[in-house]
């Protein structure tokens, strides 16, 4: 059952995050015990004031969408690249040639992507290339724009975590101040105040901030996909000739590299 699980799981992120997690572990070792690097109460500090003040933030259908995006990360599905995209546009378009956009209707019947499959429906349809954009465009944008939020929601949390890291000092060190004169007292006061700052600092630069640049990527790489989706759609259904569609395709494909490189 574990090897099932780990066979379906993203191994760079999973990990990443282990790596992380092991790096620190040894240091603790080193520096006299992790459990002196543990403690519940600075925990929920960080962790539990992070939660609360990004629930405040956004509403709830973002949180919706992040349950999918997080698992979708872990556990990604089996998606095109862009080079495999790329040839199976180019086949179609010579399929059509061949057999005409009957063809379509039979490729969006089979096709799993739910992009690809309303544009190969609307194409086989003979909506025109005008609607198509239209249609399309709007899909794409709703689409990036759900996924961007899911970002700006991870970066809301590696900004937040490290100020309820400082929340938490300025609990500890209260606490320690009430206790002057009971030594054990102002250790653990002082103890909570420092690993506060700690767990702020490592959920921020090890989960929260990874996961965001993560899930920015995969955003761009799906807007990308969907960009060559598109473009090549819309020469299908003009039925351009296969010469002319594979000229564009390449062009276009050259400008989303560039784009791609300069970024």
């Amino acid at each position: 059952m574990i090897i099932s699980w780990w066979q379906k799981v993203d191994r760079h992120v999973v990990g990443g995050i282990v790596l992380g997690l092991l790096f620190f572990a040894i240091a603790a070792l080193l520096t006299g015990g992790i459990i002196n690097f543990f403690s519940i109460s600075a925990l929920f500090v960080v962790l539990g004031g992070t939660v609360a003040a990004t629930v405040v933030q956004f509403p709830p259908e973002v949180f919706q969408t992040a349950k999918q995006e997080y698992l979708d990360i872990i556990f990604p599905k089996e998606v095109p690249s862009f080079e495999a995209r790329y040839r199976y546009l180019e086949k179609l378009s010579r399929l059509v040639k061949e057999r005409g956009l009957v063809v379509l209707d039979q490729e969006a019947s089979a096709a799993r992507d739910p992009f690809l499959k309303l544009a190969l429906e609307l194409s086989s349809d003979r909506t025109s290339p005008e609607q198509i954009q239209r249609i399309m465009s709007h899909e794409m944008a709703s689409s990036y724009q759900r996924g961007m939020q899911v970002v700006g929601m991870v970066e809301s949390m590696a900004s937040l975590a490290p100020a309820m890291g400082l929340v938490g000092t300025i609990i500890g060190l209260v606490n320690m101040f009430q206790s002057l004169g009971d030594i054990s007292g102002v250790g653990q006061g002082l103890s909570v105040a420092l690993l506060t700052t700690l767990y702020g600092a490592v959920l921020s630069h090890l989960l929260f901030a990874p996961l965001a640049g993560k899930l920015r990527e995969k955003e761009e790489e799906k807007a990308r996909l969907k960009r060559l989706t598109l473009e090549g759609i819309l020469s299908l259904s003009q039925e351009e000739n296969p010469i002319l569609f594979e000229q564009r395709l390449r062009s276009f494909k050259s400008n989303i590299s560039q784009n791609r490189a300069a970024s």
